[in-house]
């Protein structure tokens, strides 16, 4: 209700359940049932308001005086990470159903994505990747990653399915790339035996690439001790001598490791641009890229997290900057303690265009890649949640937003995928565990000595000649 002019607006719900009532538009006299699933988190103003509808009287009391009666085929769920914000009144009034994390846990998932590489007849992928589950992530694994510190909260499924969204990537490419599906094909032809143990190799190799990033992705100061931990664990795939497993990459055709530090282009010394946008190529820069390709192939989002001059946004805009502009659209948003989620959703649709009906995305064969720079600056509300962040929430779980002027339209948004940055030590300091979980989070620190070399040192050198 408008103070001033006293003007009433409908809110989302309020427009649902009356459709639901009135059976109007895609609502059915016909349907059984019909649910309302509230996601998010619960304010304790609205919830009081919901009340009504949650006890005997099954009658929603708007402001406007109008009242909505819940008919038999009507169904509330509330879907919530915890009951904070509730009020007794409200935890009384519903039925309460509590899933711990462990209760279902992420072996029904694996077991899920194991089962694809069943389907498509690989048994070495089956069976290699099934042993590697046993043998690296058991419970002392998991036990030993969750007493060590991290940038960010992070949960066990967040890691697991960043780990088999990395693997994917690389069995796909596997057999797409031209020069890794020749060799295959050679190995094939020299014998059922030699390919065999060939393939158990390379899957072995993505599997530990795959936890380096997933699992060893957001430690600080635990990166050495996972090193020590993952190197012990390393079955026929064994590290080389030197650095930490972040330095590796695993390549298909030697069958080992290579050192990422001979992956980094040379620095061109013929920048005509501003100094402070000058990026040198370093194995850092070489990694990070190569994961963001990753994501961007995978469609899942990727998050940095680290200290101011770790080199966050840097490597995210000069990832953009050497983009193909044939496949991706790349668009930043710095986040502020101002931005709310009204704001967010008129930058995302600015940069969408209308494909058919209510459906909207970039251009036909592109991805949208949104950066959102500080993603935990926006300040806190009343009750400790974040409009912008349960709206970014809302688009990765289901791919819609409500149409603002007509709040009884959604519209369907495609092919987008979330960049973040944040930095622990600023902002509001809270971080979504239910955001969080849909992103590979990376924990970035201040650049070692050798990195450091490779930067002045070039730029240096160059000058000096």
């Amino acid at each position: 209700m408008n103070t001033k002019t006293k003007e009433w607006k409908d809110g989302v719900i309020a427009v649902i359940m009356r459709d639901m009532n009135k059976c109007n538009g895609k609502y059915k006299q016909s349907h059984k049932y019909k649910w309302v699933v509230l996601d998010g988190d619960i304010d304790p103003e609205w919830i009081e308001t919901m009340n009504t509808v949650m006890d005997d009287n099954k009658v929603l009391t708007l402001v406007s005086q109008e009242r909505i009666p819940l008919t038999p085929s009507m169904r509330l769920v509330l879907e919530i990470s915890n009951m904070r914000n509730a009020t007794p009144a409200t935890a009384s009034r519903g039925g309460v159903l509590y899933i711990n994390e462990q209760d279902i846990g992420w072996r029904p998932f694996v077991d899920t994505w194991l089962a694809r590489f069943k389907a498509k007849g690989d048994e070495h992928a089956n069976n290699t990747f099934t042993l590697a589950i046993s043998h690296y992530v058991n419970e002392g694994f998991l036990n030993d990653m969750k007493s060590k510190e991290v940038a960010a909260p992070v949960c066990e499924m967040g890691m697991i399915i960043s780990l088999t969204t990395i693997i994917d990537y690389l069995y796909d490419d596997l057999f797409i790339n031209k020069e890794t599906s020749e060799y295959l094909k050679k190995l094939k032809e020299e014998g059922p035996e030699l390919y065999a143990d060939a393939v158990k190799v390379i899957y072995e190799g993505f599997f530990i690439f795959g936890m380096i990033w997933s699992f060893g992705g957001p430690l600080t100061d635990a990166k050495i001790s996972f090193n020590g931990v993952l190197r012990g664990m390393a079955g026929r795939v064994k590290f080389p001598d030197g650095g930490l497993v972040y330095d590796y990459f695993f390549d298909v055709l030697k069958g080992t490791w290579g050192l990422w530090s001979e992956k980094v282009k040379p620095f061109n010394p013929d920048f005509e641009g501003l100094f402070a946008n000058l990026v040198v190529p370093s194995a850092e820069t070489t990694r990070q890229k190569f994961l963001i390709d990753v994501h961007r192939k995978t469609r899942k989002g990727l998050l940095y997290v680290g200290f101011a001059g770790t080199g966050k946004t840097t490597i995210i805009k000069d990832y953009f900057s050497d983009a193909d502009k044939e496949v991706t659209v790349c668009t930043a948003m710095s986040m502020n303690s101002f931005t709310d989620s009204r704001a967010l959703q008129q930058v995302l649709e600015s940069n969408v265009d209308k494909r058919m009906g209510k459906i909207f995305g970039p251009p036909s064969g592109k991805i949208l890649m949104f950066f959102m720079d500080d993603l935990n600056m926006p300040k806190l509300d009343k009750y400790g949640t974040q409009s912008p962040i349960c709206l970014i929430r809302q688009i990765i779980d289901y791919q819609l937003v409500f149409d603002r002027d007509h709040l009884e339209e959604k519209k369907t948004l495609q092919d987008i995928m979330f960049l973040g940055c944040l930095n622990p030590k600023s902002g509001s300091f809270v971080i979504d565990l239910r955001l969080t979980r849909h992103f590979t989070m990376v924990a970035l620190t201040l650049p070692e000595k050798e990195i450091l070399n490779t930067i002045y040192g070039q730029i240096m050198s160059n000058h000096l000649k």
